[in-house]
């Protein structure tokens, strides 16, 4: 055999070897049993105030450092969290209603607009919010997006935790992120006098009210 059918044989013979390599190259294996990392992320509104008109733009900006904080170890071990297969994180949206005093799934009174990141429709009841998938920047994961008032109401957003299946070709490294709503002025009073209850300081931590106009 020459030497070109003998490059040909040996090409022929590794594509399936390389194809097998190239689709392991970023997996990752969760550990099944426990969350090896828990991190902690923030978020915030801005153009931030209570009363918005249809048409409006309110912004969510959302980033933290790839070297973060691990709080599930004792001495609070620094992590490099660089290459991870995907951050992602959930949006609920609420309608308040004041006449039923409950909060209904309102996903479809806002338009959404990606900036950097994604969104991404939930599998089920898809009028409770999105899904949203983090940017791997630099030194940096980052989230920012607008939504755009369509329709008249009193609104709650939660910014809910994020998570992550681990880091590219390492296994046993997922990690959850709690998040936090760094708005001081979150309009809970909105959330009160339509539902009548007070909201839980967990549920206080990553909501913000408003009303539409």
């Amino acid at each position: 055999m020459d030497t070109k059918n003998i490059k040909k044989t040996l090409l022929i013979t590794a594509m399936p070897f390389l194809f097998a390599a190239s689709c392991r190259k970023n997996t990752t294996k969760p550990c099944s049993s426990y969350t090896p990392y828990t991190f902690k992320a923030t978020s915030v509104f801005s153009n931030e105030k209570e009363n918005y008109q249809v048409g409006d733009t309110i912004f969510l900006s959302s980033e933290f450092s790839k070297i973060l904080i691990d709080y599930t170890t004792v001495n609070n071990n620094i992590i490099d969290y660089g290459n991870s297969v995907g951050i992602y994180g959930g949006i609920g949206i609420a309608y308040l209603d004041s006449i039923s005093h409950q909060p209904k799934p309102a996903k479809d009174s806002f338009s959404f607009v990606p900036l950097i990141g994604n969104f991404q429709d939930l599998p089920i009841n898809q009028n409770k919010g999105v899904s949203t998938k983090y940017s791997e920047l630099q030194t940096s994961y980052k989230f920012n997006a607008g939504f755009i008032c369509k329709k008249k109401g009193i609104y709650w957003i939660s910014v809910d935790e994020l998570s992550s299946s681990g880091l590219a070709n390492k296994d046993c490294t997922n990690a959850t992120f709690s998040m936090t709503l760094l708005n001081i002025n979150k309009h809970e009073s909105l959330f009160q006098n339509a539902l009548l209850q007070t909201p839980s300081p967990l549920a206080l931590s990553t909501m913000y009210c408003f009303r539409v106009n």
